[in-house]
Formats: C-alpha cells, structure tokens, sequence
C-alpha cells in the first residue's frame, strides 16, 4: 500500500526554464482593490535586483492595488491576517498589518 502511494505522488518542481518572481505589498485594508502603500520586488530570474534607491528615487509601486496586479497575471500566495480594533491605533508606530505576497513565473532564457 505504502508503495503505490508513493508513485502516485508527483514530481517536485524543478524547472531549467522558469524562475519564480516575488512581489511583496501592504496595503492600506485588507481588500485586495485597496491602495498599495509599500513594496518590494524580490526577482528570481536574475534579471532584476529590488534596491531601495528604487523606491525612494520612484516611490510609485508598480500597481496601484493588489487586484490590478492580478489582472496583470501575479498569482496571490499569501493574504492578510483579519486583526479587529486596527482603526482606532491609526496613528501607532510599528508593522504595516495588511501584507500580501504574489507570484509569477516567468520564462527565462539561458
């Protein structure tokens, strides 16, 4: 029994022609049409390297909300935790609360 499961079991990801892009962005709710208000880039293609001159010297993110990066073909990977009572700590120092990371995968060229 053991035996079948395992070659039923399938093959571990592991690709010479795709690279995994990492696009991490907190937002100012958790709904995924609100206004990215921080970001970073982390590319896995070798193609690109996130800096933080990148924000400072733009600091536009490259989407306006999460919902328009999806519709530019990032896939969600993480959404934010619900946390109650964040409206009345507005003005409180400290982690941004709604944070998400997407994926994309894209085809690289050796």
């Amino acid at each position: 029994m053991l035996e079948s499961a395992t070659q039923t079991r399938p093959p571990v990801f592991v690709s010479d022609t795709y690279r995994q892009k990492l696009l991490m962005v907190c937002t100012d709710s958790n709904d995924p049409s609100s206004k990215i208000i921080a970001w970073s880039l982390h590319d896995g293609t070798g193609t690109y390297e996130f800096d933080a001159s990148d924000v400072t010297d733009d600091p536009t993110p490259p989407y306006f909300s999460v919902l328009e990066a999806m519709r530019d073909g990032w896939r969600v990977m993480q959404v934010p935790v619900m946390q109650p009572g964040l409206d009345h700590h507005n003005y409180q120092l400290g982690v941004l609360p709604y944070e998400w990371i997407l994926e994309q995968w894209e085809i690289i060229n050796d």
